[in-house]
């Protein structure tokens, strides 16, 4: 009997209970999961605000795979050779963002997104380690499930505007500022208020509510006791609500197609309860989220108390009555009607297919109706606008246009990460300002090159594959362990074609962690045969564990000291009681860890800038101009450090090295107006100068670059013309009246008054008022009376001011024209 209790032991490892050092990583892994969400989902917005959240996480990442690492030869965790041989290439992916460090468009940035990806790869190996384990793998997806409703109901407070709430429960570890606001739960833009809960950023929080409706109505499915399908279906009604709270186009129209990919993997039976409770949970959203919204709307003006209670009364009524419609659809209710249909030949697509067919139907009749009345004005707006020549779409395809030419100029190792935000505007059709390409996929392409992103599609695929593989011959009782994990790469992969939902490094290792709960399930014949021989893989995944966690633990430990740094040089100065060596000393620090970290050099250089102005010592602007040069050797494409060497350069009257690094560096940003702005100027000042000095010859060249410099100009207006009448042209591309102004006075001195008059009418307003009208006016006056011309209105205007005008018209007309 022993002997039997040995090998059934033996053979079952996964009845075993958890053992302690488990508990420990199940814990850390736990309240990462909790935690990070409310960092802003750890956005990597590839500035300075965002960077101190990332550093703290790839440092608790870091202790979770280190002890993982130490355990796993200790334990002889029965990690199958597949388990072991995935783990370990894993380790290619962060390795592909470290090689594309080579053509990094931006180091800073670069080392940034190794680090994300490190620790996301430790978060893929944390997860085989755990969801390996029977017991661990369900506790672990229960602590998903509640972390993701967590984040719904902290959305719904901050729209019934109870953000005191919010900051009660989660304020003692979530981003709230220092007025206790968490920033953007509710954001404004364009088409009115739009829920984002900890995103800040409405189509992720659709994505993301995506994936927990499907997580919910899997776990109200498998569950077997009624009260626990009661309370996940308690939840449908909340995550819809916030769903269509997001005014998401993107996500109403993939939502289906992820439906439709999961609902193919259910048996009809499932599919029905699945369909069904999806139905009852959107009709009866329906019918309150009109006066909903009303509310949100109303108390993101002036909060009020018996309001947000009368909304959360609407919620919590209707929850509760779904969740006990939810208890009662259970798939043994459906199993015996579908026995036939579950044998015949793709069964497993008709429900889905025709439900999408059915759902569009009734969303154009609702809309083409009276019934449309249900819905919200908002919501009707953006219903009506899905369609594939509304601005989003054009917009999107233009991003990915851009992002392939990118991918023609660095297609092996990619432009290394972060490349997107530093170089889209050298690529851009046009002056759209978006530092992500808005589709996963292509923004890594861009990052890695093709080498970076086949591994990482093969290494996705692979899992994928052998999941779906194994799913197929699997028992129908042992579907239900992973499916959680494939419901959230699924829908976070396919909602990624559209969006930078993996920008959220939360979500980010969200995946990771869910691929490594996949991986977990993978079965070999010699999975359970003795681990020893398998043992000097363990030791290598292991010492990659170990050495990696320690040198990313110590990186980021470094980036957080330079950060503190930082801040407590900005801190002095705020303070207004500023003392030169204690600044520079502590920017100094931060640049000792960090030398090409651009928020650092500008700091400084600023500071330098502003100690020169106070006391004439060129030494100081000397090192603000080296130091900026410095940095952008390895940030070439960083146009906050571009602009600040310019503006030194233009403070100095250094107008000739001004102008030849303006025209250097205009091909990085083609669509940027006030480049070109600048340029004229200085081309102006440079010809006038000349001018004054009597160097004649020396003024032309400048103006005649000044005249094709502005035919670029039109050209590039000719090409946003032709642009499609739904597609937003981006910002700005026109030239300022005192631009004209500067570019009319350089066509009068060359001689060509018709052109002056033509562009110099144009630089200034009536009625005549401030120093730059007066001028305009003036020179266009002269332009006229060089052609014989007169404007009887215009001095009129002046004479009404008593401005005493025609003796400096007439110097104007004393000048001599320049010869070519």
């Amino acid at each position: 009997m022993k002997g039997r209790s040995k090998l059934s032991k033996k053979k079952q490892p996964f009845a075993e209970p958890v053992p302690g050092m488990l508990w420990v990583i199940l814990v850390l892994s736990g309240c990462f999961f909790i935690w990070s969400p409310f960092q802003i989902a750890l956005f990597n917005g590839g500035s300075i605000n965002f960077e101190g959240p990332i550093s703290y996480a790839v440092i608790f990442t870091s202790i979770i795979c280190f002890v993982t690492g130490i355990w796993i030869p200790l334990k002889q965790l029965p990690l199958s050779p597949s388990h072991l041989g995935l783990a370990i290439a894993s380790f290619l992916l962060p390795l592909s963002y470290l090689l594309s460090k080579l053509n990094a468009a931006s180091h800073y940035l670069s080392n940034t997104l190794v680090l994300i990806m490190l620790s996301a790869t430790f978060f893929y190996i944390i997860a085989i380690t755990v969801a390996s384990h029977e017991k661990a793998n369900r506790l672990i997806q229960h602590l998903l499930i509640s972390s993701f409703y967590l984040i719904v109901w902290f959305g719904l407070w901050h729209w019934f505007g109870n953000g005191p709430l919010a900051r009660f429960f989660f304020g003692w570890f979530a981003a709230f500022n220092d007025l206790g606001v968490y920033v953007d739960a509710v954001m404004t833009d364009s088409n009115g208020l739009r829920l984002t809960s900890v995103f800040q950023y409405a189509n992720t929080y659709a994505a993301f509510l995506t994936v927990v409706l499907f997580a919910c109505l899997h776990f109200i499915t498998k569950a077997k006791l009624w009260w626990v399908r009661a309370l996940h279906g308690f939840m449908l009604v909340p995550i819809f609500i916030s769903f269509w709270l997001t005014l998401s186009r993107g996500g109403l129209v993939i939502l289906p197609v992820v439906l439709v990919i999961l609902l193919m993997f259910l048996k009809p039976a499932k599919q029905i309860v699945w369909i069904l409770q999806l139905m009852i949970s959107l009709i009866s959203t329906g019918l309150i989220l009109k006066p909903v919204t009303e509310i949100g709307l109303a108390m993101n003006n002036q909060y009020s108390g018996v309001e947000f209670l009368k909304g959360y009364t609407y919620v919590l009524g209707l929850s509760i009555l779904v969740g006990f419609c939810c208890a009662w659809l259970m798939e043994s209710k459906f199993a015996r009607l579908t026995q036939k249909w579950s044998n015949l030949k793709w069964s497993s697509l008709y429900l889905p297919l025709g439900t999408v067919l059915f759902g569009g139907l009734l969303l154009w009749v609702i809309l083409s109706t009276g019934l449309k009345t249900v819905l919200p004005d908002n919501v009707q707006t953006r219903l009506k606008n899905i369609n594939f020549s509304q601005h989003s779409v054009l917009e999107r395809a233009t991003f990915y246009e851009d992002s392939l030419k990118l991918v023609a100029d660095y297609p092996m190792l990619g432009a290394g990460g972060g490349a997107w935000s530093v170089l889209y505007e050298k690529y851009q059709n046009n002056p759209y300002t978006s530092r992500q390409a808005h589709n996963f996929y292509l923004q890594y392409l861009v990052e890695t090159g093709w080498v970076g992103f086949l591994i990482f599609l093969s290494f996705v695929s692979y899992i994928l594959y052998r999941y779906i593989r194994m799913y197929r011959h699997q028992e129908e009782a042992h579907r239900n362990d992973y499916f959680l994990y494939f419901i959230i790469v699924v829908s976070l992969l396919v909602l990624s074609l559209i969006d930078f939902n993996m920008t959220y490094v939360y979500l980010l290792i969200l995946v990771f962690f869910s691929l490594g709960g996949i991986t977990a399930s993978f079965s070999s014949t010699k999975a359970n045969v003795q681990v020893a021989s398998y043992k000097k893989y363990n030791y290598m995944l292991t010492a990659i564990m170990v050495i990696g966690s320690i040198a990313a633990t110590i990186t980021a430990g470094l980036f957080l000291k330079a950060e503190q740094s930082y801040y407590q040089a900005t801190e002095i100065l705020k303070s207004g009681q500023v003392s030169i060596q204690e600044v520079t000393s502590h920017v100094d620090k931060a640049l000792s860890i960090r030398s090409s970290h651009p928020y650092y050099a500008s700091l400084k250089a600023s500071f330098l800038q502003q100690v020169y102005e106070q006391t004439a010592d060129p030494k100081y602007i000397i090192e603000a101009k080296s130091l900026l040069l410095e940095v952008q050797l390895l940030e070439p494409y960083n146009k906050m450090l571009f602009k600040q060497t310019m503006s030194i350069l233009i403070s100095q009257e250094n107008y000739r090295e001004a102008l030849a690094l303006s025209q250097e560096q205009r091909s990085n940003y083609p669509w940027d107006i006030s480049l070109y702005e600048q340029e004229l100027e200085l081309l102006y000042k440079l010809g006038s100068t000349a001018y004054d000095q009597g160097q004649e010859e020396e003024a032309y060249p400048y103006f005649e670059q000044a005249f094709i410099l502005k035919a670029t100009i039109e050209k590039k207006q000719a090409h946003l013309d032709q642009l499609p009448e739904e597609q937003m042209q981006g910002r700005p591309f026109e030239l300022s009246q005192t631009t004209k102004n500067v570019l009319g006075k350089m066509y009068y001195f060359t001689g060509q008054y018709a052109l002056a008059e033509a562009i110099l009418v144009q630089s200034f307003d009536t009625p005549l008022s401030s120093s730059s009208n007066l001028d305009g006016a003036l020179w266009y006056l002269a332009a006229l009376l060089k052609q014989d011309k007169e404007n009887e209105a215009l001095e009129e205007a002046f004479i009404e001011m008593n401005y005493n005008y025609e003796q400096q018209v007439n110097n104007l007309l004393e000048l001599k024209p320049l010869d070519p």
